[in-house]
């Protein structure tokens, strides 16, 4: 069963159904005579008779079967549809599965995505590309989409007007061209998917004309008023600005009636279905409204928000205090909500949750949603935390959700953060935070566009795509969150029931190298959620270096493999049932386990055993009986996992590919159902997986030594013993000889933040040398400077003082292909004196005949900086225009900035960001001089 697919995401009760599984016969010989029949199960209970059509298929051929199956009435319920292939005596040759939603809306069980400019910024997206796109988000049921950065400007998202929008804009986040028959198009095939379309806009944000061509509000006479706006003065005269956006408070009713005016036509225009309402995070400072007063609100009934999620420490959104941002929320929701009208959705980003999630989670949205940052401001640093979050949201919406259960909160979080966007994936990080936010009732915010998987907050350049084997798996766990919905964030109630394994460490805290358990209760069933820590030495879950701190986290190993584990479970109602099931373990199939119940010193318990661990299981019991669930395979003695398959032997070896084949491996308690390929590095990776004793492995780099391992698993998922290693090399691209090595590198000129390093010429291979690039030691290494072929040096900066660094070089040919690697040569960084600063100085924007920049100070001392004075030189005709967060004036090429009342003072290690617009004509160079108080500064 190579694949199985519904038509849609989401069903209502009684809609059609439409399952499309894909056969391929891989069993050596005919299938004459068989069958394949679909099973639909909710949790443990049949709903229906199964579906059956006849099966027969060469050996080698493929063919597809399609079910058509009625959704029960019974609204807001999830399903697993189990698809088994028989043959002639009824001998099980396979089964797949997936999910399948029954819900007439989205916001119960909500299930986040996004679509960015890589979608509807393509000019000739037609119907049948927007329907092949949502087809990919149904296939992991995704329900819901954010538009994200669609909108024309902040203050007026719809360009044009209702009737005649304009065929084409440049969006004011982006900067990046959005076409609207491709917005068009991507609404109505979603639509005709059952998903829903969001599209994105600040609650708070006007264009003040400072960037990338944007209208001034001021003149635009859009109607706009400078007396909605916030100030950091009593006298109006200095707005809050984000970048090109000045403030507007949120509690202002003439602002909430223009605002929500303006986003109404936009989704009257291109027929969305709500408000996905967006902040960017707690200004941090007292501010004020035009007439000079605190802005805020006076009064704020929410009490439990704090300074960090991991604090205590409450916090009062309110006029006055730097977090009077939060407060206003509730005021602004409430009339966005009523302004929408019935039949749209509002929902809304907090930012900073651990200071907004009472406003957030109280307030009048449908759904839930926040990104976490796992930060030194907002402090969600670990699986915990996440948990904590979700928990949050389910207690405080309770009271405002339509079933008195609480709300189910969907997340962003960006797993293997990715400075820029474009990394890559480790299928452990993934996976073991997506089970902590499905275990916990969350969902994630991560899939979107074709496919791809989100490592960075600017959502264009973050959307990465997977690998076939990670695509797979987090489809599987999507499967799971649908079909086992109402155990998982339908409401339930949590409890702090004991749950003890014998030979195993058992946490209720995500503790590396615990498993982690915690239980949850509903009318029918107690459930426990047990994720597997085991094998880690770290539980945060962001890996790579994380934004707004100073860390870099590595990436998770896989989890140490449990099987046959023995579970102790204190219960609170007798269970007169026990089900098991597993988003890794047979495609998420409910099975029923044997069980004993007794008594010792720690209360009623029922004992059973999990045939495997290796991310997730969830176990659950019933009140009211096993109902239809099979028992779970070889339930009495223990399944023995497969041998070993033979050491795979390499052929067909290319520059970015190679064929790998062994022999079968010999069958454990149950049949061997396929292979899975691995890669051996950091953490090893499974890179291709098959059913028969090849497959070939293709994305690898030329000239390039690799080693690999098969080990096979069986029709429980249980994974085998590994095979022997196969050590192969790739070609060189194109069949050409690479470069020589270069010389190893020399240093000099070494200060606290930068090296220059210098080498002798690599000898050419085949083709001319087209340049060199540096390479810093790490995990993994990476390039750090680049160089033509004529020059034989490189200056390496942004470098931490006091800090030993290892760099090489290697030449690159005209065909692309790299060659050795030079010597390693170490360099230690000069220290950093106890007073100085840094400075980055970076054009945003440049249109021809203006620009505008930004400029960073960073405190590089010991102690602070109170009051600054920022000056450089330009070497051409350029003119400081208007500018924000400083004092700007200009002499001759001179141009000097000085700090304003707010930012002053500039902690160590901190810094303060400014900018400024300005014109020129000919070359736009940068300084490149900086003086901080008269003493120059560094520069990066």
């Amino acid at each position: 069963m190579s694949s199985i697919t519904t038509d849609k995401s989401r069903y209502a009760p009684g809609d059609a159904v439409t399952v499309t599984i894909k056969v391929a016969d891989k069993t050596g010989s005919d299938v004459n005579g068989g069958a394949v029949s679909l099973y639909v199960m909710a949790l443990q209970t049949a709903a229906g008779s199964p579906l059956s059509q006849p099966l027969t298929v060469a050996n080698g051929a493929s063919t597809t079967l399609t079910f058509h199956w009625t959704a029960p009435s019974t609204d807001y319920t999830g399903y697993l549809a189990s698809a088994v292939a028989t043959d002639a005596s009824g001998k099980a040759l396979d089964s797949i599965n997936i999910g399948v939603d029954v819900s007439s809306s989205w916001a119960r069980f909500p299930r986040y995505g996004y679509m960015t400019n890589n979608s509807f910024g393509n000019q000739s997206l037609s119907t049948s590309q927007a329907a092949s796109i949502m087809n990919t988000m149904s296939n992991y049921h995704i329900d819901g989409l954010q538009f994200y950065d669609w909108q024309y400007n902040h203050d007026q998202p719809l360009c044009g007007t209702v009737s005649s929008p304009c065929a084409s804009w440049i969006d004011d986040g982006n900067q990046k061209t959005v076409y609207a028959s491709a917005v068009k198009n991507l609404v109505g095939a979603a639509h005709n998917a059952n998903i829903v379309a969001m599209p994105y806009n600040a609650i708070f944000s006007a264009d003040n004309g400072a960037c990338c061509g944007a209208p001034d509000y001021h003149s635009q006479g859009l109607g706009v008023s400078p007396q909605w706006g916030v100030y950091q003065d009593t006298v109006h005269s200095k707005p809050l600005a984000f970048f090109q956006w000045d403030y507007m408070d949120p509690s202002n009713p003439g602002w909430q009636q223009y605002l929500m005016g303006q986003q109404n036509a936009a989704i009257q225009a291109f027929n969305f279905d709500g408000y996905h309402g967006d902040t960017f995070g707690d200004p941090d400072t007292v501010d004020y409204n035009y007439n000079g007063q605190p802005v805020g609100v006076t009064s704020n009934p929410c009490t439990t928000d704090t300074d960090g999620a991991t604090s205590t420490t409450p916090v009062h959104n309110v006029a006055g205090s730097t977090t009077w941002l939060s407060g206003t929320f509730p005021s602004f929701l409430s009339y966005a909500k009523s302004a929408l009208g019935s039949g749209k959705y509002l929902m809304f980003n907090p930012v900073t949750y651990d200071h907004a999630h009472c406003e957030a989670n109280t307030s009048a949205v449908d759904l839930l949603y926040t990104e976490l940052w796992p930060n030194d401001r907002d402090q969600y640093w670990d699986y915990n935390a996440l948990k904590q979050a979700v928990d949050q949201g389910f207690s405080e919406s309770a009271s405002v959700s339509s079933n008195g259960r609480g709300k189910s909160l969907a997340v962003a979080a960006y797993v293997d953060f990715a400075e820029g966007g474009g990394g890559t994936f480790n299928t452990p990080d993934v996976l073991l935070l997506d089970s902590t936010l499905f275990a916990s009732g969350g969902s994630h915010e991560e899939l979107g566009d074709t496919g791809q998987m989100l490592d960075y907050q600017e959502y264009r350049a973050g959307a990465t795509p997977m690998s076939a084997s990670l695509s797979q798996s987090v489809q599987n766990y999507y499967d799971f969150m649908t079909a086992y919905e109402n155990l998982l964030r339908d409401g339930q109630t949590a409890t702090n029931q004991a749950v003890t394994i014998a030979g195993q460490t058992v946490s209720n805290q995500a503790t590396p190298g615990d498993v982690w358990a915690f239980t949850k209760q509903d009318a029918d069933h107690e459930i426990i959620q047990m994720i597997n820590m085991v094998g880690q030495s770290s539980n945060l879950w962001q890996t790579g270096k994380c934004d707004m701190c100073s860390h870099t986290t590595s990436a998770h190993p896989a989890p140490t493999q449990l099987t046959d584990v023995p579970v102790k479970y204190y219960y609170r109602n007798t269970p007169k049932a026990v089900m098991f099931a597993s988003p890794d373990y047979n495609n998420g199939t409910t099975y029923q386990v044997p069980f004993t119940t007794g008594t010792d010193s720690g209360g009623n318990y029922v004992s059973f055993t999990v045939p495997s661990l290796n991310y997730w299981d969830m176990v659950y019991t019933s009140q009211t009986g096993p109902g239809d669930a099979p028992m779970l395979p070889g339930s009495g003695p223990a399944p023995t996992a497969p041998g070993a398959p033979g050491t795979p032997a390499a052929s067909a070896i290319t520059a970015t590919a190679a064929t790998l084949s062994w022999t079968a491996a010999a069958p454990g308690t149950n049949s061997v159902a396929g292979y899975d390929v691995y890669r051996v590095g950091s953490p090893d990776a499974v890179v291709a997986s098959t059913s028969g004793l090849s497959a070939t492995v293709t994305g690898l780099s030329p000239s390039t030594a690799y080693q690999f391992y098969v080990k096979a698993k069986d029709s429980t998922g249980l994974t085998g013993t590994a095979s022997g290693i196969a050590s192969l090399t790739t070609a060189s691209s194109g069949g050409s000889t690479p470069p020589g090595a270069p010389g190893t590198p020399t240093s000099s000129n070494v200060t606290a933040s930068a090296v220059t390093l210098s080498w002798t010429a690599a000898s050419a291979g085949t083709n001319a040398i087209a340049g060199y690039q540096v390479f810093e030691v790490g995990s993994p290494d990476t390039v750090v400077a680049t160089t033509s072929p004529s020059t034989l040096s490189a200056t390496v900066s942004g470098l931490t003082a006091s800090t030993q660094y290892g760099f090489y070089v290697k030449a690159k040919d005209s065909a692309g292909t790299l060659g050795a690697a030079s010597g390693t040569t170490t360099v230690t960084t000069a220290s950093q004196p106890s007073g100085g600063a840094k400075v980055a100085y970076a054009v945003q924007s440049d249109w021809g005949s203006g620009f505008s920049a930004s400029v960073t100070i960073t405190n590089t001392g010991s102690t602070a900086i109170n009051g600054w004075t920022l000056a450089f030189a330009f070497s051409g005709n350029q003119q400081v225009g208007g500018g924000w967060n400083a004092n700007w004036s200009q002499s001759g090429h001179t141009v000097t900035a000085t700090n304003q009342g707010f930012n002053g003072t500039i902690a160590p290690g901190a810094s303060v960001q400014i900018g400024f617009t300005g014109t020129y004509s000919g070359a736009n160079t940068a300084p490149t001089a900086f003086t901080v108080n008269g003493q120059p500064a560094t520069i990066g």
